[in-house]
């Protein structure tokens, strides 16, 4: 919880934060989630991948979010695949 002490602006889940309280509170230490959401790019070994971040006020760099954060890159043509079209397209579109 000290990154909420340090960071006071950022949205807090407090739902999430009460129930890993109370796991820390009985002794549990390790918790495995076996659920994603239906929009996830499921990463593969082998690909190569684009990933989009940004940079907040505070100088930190964060990773976007949305289906078309993590897209999928061929680097012998140079395109990226669009995860909402499923059509591949020209990376030099998006370079300005």
């Amino acid at each position: 919880m000290k990154y909420y002490d340090t960071f006071p602006n950022i949205a807090r889940d407090t739902e999430t934060e009460n129930k890993c309280n109370e796991l820390i509170n009985k002794g549990i230490e390790e918790v495995y989630v076996n659920k994603t959401r239906d929009d996830i790019i499921l990463v593969e070994e082998g690909k190569e991948y684009l990933v989009y971040m940004y940079k907040n006020n505070l100088g930190d760099y964060w990773l976007m979010t949305g289906k078309n954060a993590v897209r999928e890159y061929n680097s012998e043509n140079n395109t990226i695949l669009n995860n909402n079209t499923g059509q591949w397209e020209d990376l030099s579109e998006y370079i300005k």
